[in-house]
């Protein structure tokens, strides 16, 4: 069955649409989308939510990719996209010349994959965000830019109902979320921990 999928940050915002097969929506790393890599790499992998919308055919979620990433960026919600979706062959098998040419032009486009910031990069850049906020001008900027971006009735009624089929576990250092009916695994409990 094909599939629509959309990654989360953890504040709930929409930051990439995709469709596929199988387990796609769960291998979260796209090392061809720089935008999308640094997004993973701030927040972290266990840190991104992923939901999915469910089609009998590959056309259907084709139409769907497509009409929500043109919905997400009309409400001004800046995702990692770089098309307007629909690309891709389904089944398409490429011979071994087309393989080879398609890893030389993926060669090099690893920005920051695998990679961690230092504890003084971290630090550099938490103080920076602090004194963005510090301004009581950005505050109000970005609190206007956050109550402007609205889902539409449909959208919201399905990441709504998403929401309700998952919960929060904790290890006492990391969060996530996984569904209500799944065991929770060793060493983890119900509950978030709030970062500082």
């Amino acid at each position: 069955m094909w599939y629509v999928y959309i990654h989360f940050k953890p504040n709930g915002r929409p930051f990439y649409v995709g469709k596929g097969l199988k387990n796609r929506a769960f291998s979260l790393k796209r090392p061809h989308n720089e935008i999308h890599c640094r997004i993973l790499q701030k927040y972290g992998e266990e840190n991104i939510r992923v939901m999915r919308f469910v089609f009998s055919t590959h056309n259907e979620a084709k139409d769907e990719e497509i009409r929500i990433i043109k919905n997400l960026r009309d409400m001004g919600i800046p995702i990692s996209n770089m098309t307007d979706g629909g690309d891709g062959t389904p089944g398409r098998k490429m011979n071994e010349s087309q393989r080879r040419r398609n890893k030389e032009l993926k060669a090099g486009n690893v920005y920051m994959l695998g990679k961690n910031h230092s504890a003084e990069t971290k630090e550099k850049m938490r103080a920076a965000r602090v004194k963005y906020f510090q301004d009581p001008k950005n505050r109000e900027k970005h609190k206007l830019t956050q109550r402007n971006k609205k889902f539409s009735p449909s959208f919201s009624s399905k990441m709504s109902d998403i929401r309700s089929q998952m919960k929060w576990i904790t290890n006492g250092e990391k969060n996530k979320q996984i569904k209500k009916i799944e065991n929770i695994p060793v060493g983890w409990r119900p509950g978030r921990v709030l970062k500082k």
